[in-house]
């Protein structure tokens, strides 16, 4: 990892990080591809908390340790035992520098604090070439009945 976790930290998002988060989509295609086909267009960062908030979801910031906000993510928990993470996105400026590694290992890390899982698992479009690969040298795993679908389901054993 060219970006060891250690050199940045997670922290629940404000509402300054959500009006960064509408910088880094350019347009309600990107949107509803990163949040959900039911994501309005255009948003700014008040309107995007209120329509990314979900009662069971736990969102966090990436920060750098200049406490930039540098990715965001959200897990949950999906039974019996699994990790669920969404809405994964790297700062556009900040891609291809691997902090999707130091996002996932953050994230893994919280979500266990709160539960201990025996799978974690994402979804990805499968024309996502770039963040199929990130999730590949993780060690994430398309299900076999999702490799021919557009949106692939990635699972993984826990990080040790």
């Amino acid at each position: 990892m060219s970006e060891t976790p250690n050199r940045f930290r997670l922290r629940p998002p404000g509402p300054g990080d959500y009006a960064r988060l509408c910088e880094w989509i350019p347009d309600g295609p990107a949107a509803r591809r990163w949040a959900g086909p039911e994501i309005p267009w255009p948003l700014d960062g008040p309107e995007l908390a209120l329509a990314l908030y979900r009662e069971y979801a736990h969102p966090r910031a990436l920060v750098d340790e200049t406490g930039a906000l540098v990715a965001f993510g959200e897990y949950y928990f999906k039974p019996p035992a699994t990790v669920r993470f969404a809405r994964l996105i790297v700062a556009p400026n900040r891609r291809g520098q691997r902090l999707i590694d130091a996002l996932i290992t953050l994230l893994a890390a919280d979500a266990n604090r709160h539960r201990t899982s025996d799978t974690l698992e994402l979804a990805v479009f499968a024309d996502n070439r770039a963040a199929v690969r990130a999730y590949d040298r993780l060690g994430f795993v398309a299900l076999a009945n999702t490799i021919h679908t557009p949106i692939l389901t990635l699972q993984r054993a826990p990080f040790d």
